[in-house]
């Protein structure tokens, strides 16, 4: 069987999330709907020495002169195309997305720094980032990450199969377990990291914050400091746009965080707020990400500050 589309289009969002953020180019993988084999084998016009490629260009800029970012789809082939919405031009398949890591790196402990980053929810989406800042060294990819860049290397997201809005209403306790069973599975030593500022919130039950509950569920959480959205944004697009560069830090997401590649490219602007996104829409991966990178930025300037950089 072979199918065959343009991003855009209609039906992009599930082939896409079935197909195309599965694998890296050209390698097989197991597509457990069909119970088929599948290579996803991108091309784009200028794959084809039979055409008139500058006449095609101009035929395909033609089709979309009111769409940059479609027509920047179609030019490059990029299925993370994200027509009008805020994280667009800046994060993209090609740069942004990694092979899946079969295992953490094995000298990790002494050189790179592992973490949670979590967005929480019970009747929207909780989603739980495994986070690995580098050290400026080779993955177990075999991608060399500059120094201080950002790979979400697996992800938790307890939505409903099916839709990308409705949660699966767990519990703490309920949650805290798979998220240790998150950690465990990639042989973290703890499970900790930055969260949300307002699970620390007490909410007068005598459980006290929900933060307390993951404490007494044995996960770790600290608040993610996330100040205001728009700080956290920004620092969130530097480092998508930065990827791939050699001496600065950059973000990247493995094609196994399918919550992530189905709703971040896609998340619009807020109507009343351009500096920020609509929060009508599914962010909670976003706001994990973006945990993390505040994180990232506060740990790093610390370093700074007290001279160990």
């Amino acid at each position: 069987m072979v199918v065959a589309a343009n991003p855009g289009d209609p039906g992009h969002h599930w082939l896409a999330s079935r197909y195309v953020f599965k694998a890296a180019p050209w390698e097989p993988f197991e597509e457990p709907k069909s119970n088929r084999t599948w290579i996803y084998a991108p091309s784009t016009f200028l794959d084809n020495p039979f055409l008139d490629q500058d006449e095609y260009k101009k035929q395909l800029e033609a089709s979309c002169p009111a769409d940059p970012e479609l027509l920047r789809a179609w030019l490059n082939g990029d299925w993370a195309i994200n027509r009008g919405a805020y994280f667009a031009q800046v994060l993209s398949e090609e740069k942004n997305a990694v092979n899946p890591w079969p295992h953490l790196p094995e000298d990790g402990w002494d050189k790179w720094d592992f973490f949670l980053a979590h967005d929480y929810g019970a009747s929207a989406p909780s989603v739980t980032y495994l986070v690995a800042e580098s050290p400026g060294a080779e993955g177990p990819d075999g991608r060399y990450y500059s120094k201080d860049s950002l790979i979400l290397v697996d992800e938790l997201a307890t939505n409903e199969p099916g839709s990308l809005t409705k949660g699966m209403g767990y519990t703490v306790p309920v949650l805290a377990e798979a998220i240790k069973e998150l950690v465990e599975a990639w042989e973290m030593k703890k499970a900790s990291g930055v969260a949300d500022d307002a699970i620390f919130s007490v909410h007068g039950a005598q459980a006290g914050s929900i933060a307390d509950e993951f404490l007494r569920a044995g996960v770790y959480f600290r608040p993610a400091k996330k100040a205001d959205r728009k700080t956290g944004w920004e620092v969130m697009r530097r480092l998508m746009q930065d990827a791939g560069k050699p001496d600065v830090p950059g973000l990247y997401i493995s094609r196994d965080c399918e919550y992530f590649w189905s709703t971040v490219p896609f998340l619009a602007r807020d109507p009343k707020r351009q500096d920020d996104v609509d929060t009508r829409g599914p962010d909670h991966a976003a706001d994990a990400a973006r945990y993390a990178c505040l994180r990232s930025k506060q740990t790093f300037t610390s370093r700074r500050i007290r001279g160990l950089i």
